[in-house]
């Protein structure tokens, strides 16, 4: 299931502990990958994964330097006869 489908191993890990908890039917080890194919399961994993990956760059603190960041500029009115028109 590795190799020839390419799950990660956490995936299949998180299937058969999901079998086990809450005691679903597997009659033969073909089971295993026709629970890894259903959508629901492969979504349930996608957004496990994504809140993990939140959590991590939530965590992460970013400091600037503001006093680099700021832009300076100074505005001089251009003043001629024909600004007017």
């Amino acid at each position: 299931m590795l190799y020839t489908n390419n799950y990660e191993a956490g995936y299949v890990l998180f299937i058969m502990k999901k079998i086990h908890v809450n005691s679903l039917v597997l009659n033969n080890p073909f089971g295993v990958a026709y629970y890894c194919n259903e959508g629901r399961n492969i979504k349930e994993w996608k957004k496990i994964q994504t809140n993990i990956e939140f959590k991590s760059i939530k965590n992460e603190i970013i400091q600037t330097n503001d006093d680099e960041n700021k832009v300076k500029f100074t505005y001089k009115p251009n003043k001629k006869w024909n600004d007017l028109i």
